[in-house]
């Protein structure tokens, strides 16, 4: 796997928190449920920050900060 004429890869890593943040945030307007957003990045398969299935309280905490 050598550089062919130069080309290079941009690597975008989905781990970032900051993506996470600003798909609940989309997700949380009009007061959605935080188990609805929870529910649907667990079926999005978007990891939790501690590598687990996501749960409404973890939205709730969030929610405040976006």
């Amino acid at each position: 796997m050598g550089d062919k004429g130069g080309r290079t890869s941009t690597v975008i890593d989905l781990r970032d928190p900051v993506p996470v943040v600003e798909r609940i945030r989309e997700l949380a307007g009009g007061e959605t449920d935080p188990g609805w957003i929870a529910g649907l990045l667990n079926r999005e398969g978007v990891p939790s920050p501690e590598n687990r299935p996501w749960s409404p309280e973890d939205i709730a905490a969030l929610m405040p900060s976006v």
